[in-house]
């Protein structure tokens, strides 16, 4: 069975603890970042992770802006800034 159709990865298998706090370090590395929660990492796939939080920023932050925070943290990981 190729690797991709394994049940661990159609299932979704945790990424583990490690690729979660590298994920947060990015993140609250960010001077815009006040805070994060529900952050969540599942392999989907053998190099493949689906990873998602909630990010908090400044109260009135205009939501355009936040948006922007918000891309800029995905940009950082997808950059490979923190790696599995």
């Amino acid at each position: 069975m190729p690797e991709r159709y394994r049940p661990c990865f159609l299932l979704g298998r945790s990424s583990g603890p490690e690729y979660p706090a590298q994920v947060e370090s990015l993140a609250r590395s960010l001077p815009s970042v006040l805070d994060i929660h529900y952050l969540r990492a599942e392999y989907t796939g053998p190099e493949s992770v689906d990873a998602g939080m909630n990010i908090v920023v400044r109260r009135g932050t205009p939501v355009a802006e936040a948006v922007r925070m918000a891309e800029e943290v995905r940009g950082r990981l997808h950059s490979g800034a923190a790696s599995s």
